[in-house]
């Protein structure tokens, strides 16, 4: 418990006889992940059978704290109950929300989009705490959603290339939004004013923006300039590598 693996998710596309994959992920043996797929939408029935095993689980739960005597109420209950449909409750109700924000902002802008095979993770993050480069403790601070693959086939509607980049723009948005906005969602109380906050990319860019703090856009139009703008950047060599990657 708490040695960092190095993990890769992917599918086979049929139509091409090829794997298709997200990121590369670094995980912490310990941390309990549910992974979720989204073939072609969440269906309700889906969302609904769900939430009737959370609500079997709560009633056991209930039942034993009014008697802790007696535990044969939680006897039979599986970590996957106990913690386990929880977070695949998160991660598929992540999916759910993008898939129906995907179709209302595809008829605001003229457009179809049709979801493809895609997944994601909601886990516990775990913090280990080394003692010459052995995991020594292991505590868990923290749930996160890890959404690796995300795809859909989108057109517009007037064929306009004009209106797809306006709708890819929008739902990108909250492709990333809503990776904070469900978890406070479901694991905070929204009436507490010192109530915990969830973090996603368009969330710290906003408070960067807020604080005044630069960010900087690097695309093709710009590589002439990346190297001399990620030498400036306070990250870690990880994060450079990447960018690096992305934008040579």
């Amino acid at each position: 418990m708490g040695t960092e693996i190095l993990q890769n998710a992917a599918y086979l596309n049929p139509s091409t006889g090829q794997w298709e994959s997200g990121d590369f992920n670094r995980p912490i043996v310990g941390e309990h992940i549910a992974t979720t797929l989204d073939l072609q939408g969440i269906g309700a029935q889906q969302l609904v059978r769900v939430n009737a095993r959370l609500e079997s689980t709560r009633a056991k739960l209930e039942q034993f704290q009014q008697n802790p005597l007696d535990p044969t109420p939680i006897r039979s209950l599986t970590k996957e109950e106990y913690s386990g449909e929880l977070l695949y409750a998160t991660v598929l109700t992540y999916f759910a929300s993008i898939d129906s924000l995907g179709q209302l902002l595809a008829q605001t802008v003229g457009a179809v989009t049709v979801r493809m095979p895609s997944f994601g993770n909601f886990g516990t993050g775990a913090r280990p705490l080394y003692f010459f480069g052995t995991p020594r403790s292991v505590s868990f601070p923290s749930v996160q959603m890890d959404v690796d693959r995300i795809f859909g086939a989108d057109v517009a509607v007037d064929g306009n290339p004009a209106s797809l980049i306006s709708f890819r723009k929008a739902l990108g948005g909250q492709y990333s939004a809503q990776e904070h906005a469900i978890p406070e969602s479901l694991f905070t109380n929204q009436n507490d004013p010192n109530r915990l906050e969830a973090i996603s990319a368009v969330k710290a860019l906003a408070i960067a923006a807020g604080q005044g703090q630069r960010i900087y856009t690097l695309s093709q139009a710009n590589a002439a300039i990346h190297e001399q703008v990620l030498s400036q950047l306070a990250i870690d060599a990880l994060a450079r590598r990447k960018l690096q990657t992305r934008w040579p």
